[in-house]
């Protein structure tokens, strides 16, 4: 609020009541661009607040309706000259046909007669030439825009007014929208076409954001697809200049809602607001729709709501691709890339097949990776460790072998040491026997000889009784015989 316009209650107003003055002071505001808030002047008058609300709704309502009127009249004398068609001239372009049409106004393909090269030519709608604060907004910004130079940045050649038309002249892209590319059917995109179009625009977005300006809009129908597949960011319409006095205030809700970040809808804007938008862009490349579709409570389902998977959507999108847009995407601008040239640098990994930072990638992934990348190193080094795994095959194989061999061998051996020493022992054991049996004969044969034995035995063959001999042997004889038989 202009110090010209503030409103001093403690000063005398002689007989005008207090609400009617802070009704002028709301609707000078208004009518200088300015987005007041109807609470800041609730509290300034507390004991009538609901006066002062009903009061400046009502006052606001009136200037709208009247503003239309006002808008309305001075586009009708101002733009007579489209009422019969295409404009022949503006200034020193001749335009050649209507290109496409817009929030902002019309875009027209031209020839600057001086340079006789063809452009782009916008006519700006009423909607910002009739605010002189819009107005110079826009011209400011223009500049700041027309001192990028980015090879994906459709370069503004200048800004001009001819019989109250505003216009600029920039670049003419030989292609088409992403919008009209999504309805084209013969224009398809893979994933990697659709992360190389992300890197290029997060790319231009970095070297704006650089140099002070914030874009906004970042939607499809604002990216140019030409016949070489590389993206132009234009449309800078709604930019936000960080430098130039404060211009775009913080408060104005500016962009196209489905595209819009939660806190967009409350005012607020920074780097993290394009990169939401470009999320989203990407996001209905991939999957083939907008991740949030058009109904009475979008804006209730963009701040309370997660954009759905894409996988969920389309199966076949790569995870990290798919875990990029979720992080440009998040509700809470903490948790995304904190810059547009950090996802840049992460769709670049995933177009060069490298882990992506927003996740680290599993040891078996990055060894698939970097098979990959390197498919001729890959190569020889899987020969190698396939060898060397038949070598160590081979070599346990034979190792298990020999062992089983020597272990066959050693219990033979064994087996044949327990033989050996077996029959040591019955050989030991028979020689034994012998020596006793030898021993036992001969105490017999002496025992005998010592007793003497009958020369001769004469007895009658008729006699029919027994003849009775004394034996030689005695019992301990007969004992040590039993004992000999025994072995």
């Amino acid at each position: 609020m202009n110090d010209e316009t503030s409103l001093n209650l403690n000063e005398s107003t002689g007989e005008r009541n207090p609400i009617e003055l802070l009704g002028d002071e709301y609707l000078e505001r208004l009518r200088n661009g300015e987005s007041p808030t109807i609470e800041e002047y609730e509290a300034r008058l507390p004991e009538q607040r609901e006066a002062v609300r009903n009061f400046l709704r009502s006052m606001e309502m009136m200037e709208r309706v009247s503003s239309h009127v006002r808008q309305r009249q001075r586009t009708d004398r101002r733009s007579h000259r489209f009422d019969r068609g295409q404009p022949e001239t503006l200034g020193d372009f001749r335009i050649l046909h209507e290109i496409n049409r817009g929030g902002m106004g019309i875009v027209y393909a031209a020839e600057q007669l001086s340079l006789k090269r063809q452009v782009a030519l916008k006519v700006l709608g009423p909607g910002i030439a009739d605010s002189p604060k819009q107005l110079d907004r826009f011209r400011r910004e223009s500049e700041a825009i027309a001192r990028l130079h980015h090879t994906n940045i459709v370069p503004i050649f200048g800004i001009g007014e001819d019989q109250g038309v505003h216009f600029f002249a920039m670049q003419l892209i030989d292609g088409m929208s992403l919008s009209a590319a999504l309805n084209t059917p013969a224009c398809t995109l893979n994933f990697r076409d659709i992360a190389r179009i992300g890197r290029q625009v997060a790319d231009a977005l970095s070297y704006a954001h650089q140099h002070g300006v914030l874009h906004r809009d970042i939607k499809p129908a604002n990216l140019l697809l030409d016949q070489d597949g590389d993206v132009w960011v234009t449309d800078f319409g709604l930019a936000k200049l960080a430098d130039v006095n404060n211009l775009t205030q913080t408060g104005d809700i500016v962009g196209t809602l489905r595209y819009m970040a939660p806190e967009q809808l409350e005012g607020q804007a920074d780097q993290r607001t394009d990169i939401y938008a470009l999320g989203l862009t990407l996001y209905e490349l991939v999957t083939g729709r907008p991740a949030f579709a058009d109904s009475n409570s979008l804006s209730q389902r963009i701040r309370n709501h997660d954009i759905p998977r894409p996988r969920s959507v389309n199966s076949a999108t790569p995870r990290d691709l798919e875990t990029i847009l979720i992080k440009a995407t998040a509700r809470d601008a903490d948790a995304r890339y904190d810059s547009a040239a950090a996802m840049a640098a992460d769709l670049q990994r995933f177009l060069d097949d490298q882990p992506i930072l927003a996740r680290r990638a599993l040891p078996w992934e990055q060894f698939a990776r970097w098979c990959r990348r390197n498919p001729a190193v890959a190569f020889s080094s899987s020969a190698a460790i396939v060898l060397l795994c038949i070598v160590a095959v081979v070599a346990t194989v034979a190792n298990v072998r020999t062992k089983s061999a020597l272990e066959r061998e050693m219990i033979a051996t064994q087996e044949a040491e327990s033989a050996r020493k077996t029959a040591d022992v019955a050989r030991t054991r028979a020689e034994t026997n012998l020596n006793l049996a030898i021993a036992a004969f001969e105490n017999i044969f002496d025992n005998v000889t010592k007793r003497g034995v009958p020369q001769s035995l004469n007895f009658e063959i008729e006699d029919e009784t027994t003849p009775q001999f004394e034996s030689v042997l005695t019992d301990d004889d007969a004992e040590l015989l039993r004992n000999l038989l025994a072995f």
